[in-house]
């Protein structure tokens, strides 16, 4: 629904969501929704392993990080994998 509503722009599916997130989160102007800049999801719920990757380059370099993790072994994508076999790609 997320996805259908602010990357597909789906009129119906969207003032459904904004209710949604103005009830269930600490943002309630839902006008500020058309104004503000949302967060992209992976509607098929895979993990974007090359940005975490990125970040955590960043984190380590400012110090706000101090030991590197293998994200490579932290990212199990085998339950995604899994499920759209299953259920298929969002369309």
């Amino acid at each position: 629904m997320y996805n259908d509503a602010f990357a597909k722009k789906d009129p119906a599916v969207r003032e459904e969501v904004i209710d949604i997130l103005a009830r269930e989160t600490t943002l309630k102007d839902k006008a500020l929704y058309d104004k503000m800049g949302l967060p992209g999801l992976n509607p098929n719920g895979t993990v974007n392993v090359a940005d975490l990757k990125r970040q955590q380059d960043y984190y380590l370099a400012s110090g706000l990080q101090k030991n590197q993790a293998d994200i490579d072994k932290l990212v199990d994508g085998s339950f995604v994998e899994n499920a759209l076999k299953e259920l298929g790609s969002y369309r």
